[in-house]
């Protein structure tokens, strides 16, 4: 009954939640899909979903975060990486 009114819609919340989380926590395509199922979308859906991410733009958007992450540890304090190891 809520999908035939509208306010249980699976494509629209997946196509928003593939948005949002790859802007906001840089998830890529198998991490996305994860989350996705675990949340009881169907596969079908899913896969529509995440149909328009290309893998290069996923893979420079992965170098992006690898390089985020290396400056800042740079960044950090040089004696706290030495005691780690």
């Amino acid at each position: 009954r809520l999908t035939q009114v509208g306010l249980v819609d699976d494509e629209d919340f997946a196509e928003q939640w593939v948005r949002s989380r790859r802007v906001n926590a840089g998830k890529g395509k198998r991490a996305l899909a994860a989350e996705l199922r675990t949340k009881g979308v169907d596969s079908e859906v899913i896969d529509a979903a995440l149909a328009d991410i290309d893998a290069a733009a996923e893979r420079t958007r992965a170098e992006q975060l690898v390089r985020d992450k290396l400056r800042r540890e740079k960044l950090g304090d040089p004696g706290d990486r030495d005691a780690e190891n």
